[in-house]
């Protein structure tokens, strides 16, 4: 979600919003998914 006012943007990005177990794959490796993550960014534009 975010929220953008003149030049400027706030925003939070959730991933793996409910800490469930998973696995990804690229190719010929698995590996485990990422846990419950919060992002937060903030970004003027000039």
């Amino acid at each position: 979600m975010f929220y953008r006012h003149d030049n400027w943007r706030v925003g939070l990005n959730f991933k793996n919003l409910f800490d469930k177990k998973y696995y990804e794959s690229q190719g010929d490796w698995i590996r485990s998914g990422a846990p419950f993550t919060v992002l937060g960014t903030v970004s003027v534009e000039f």
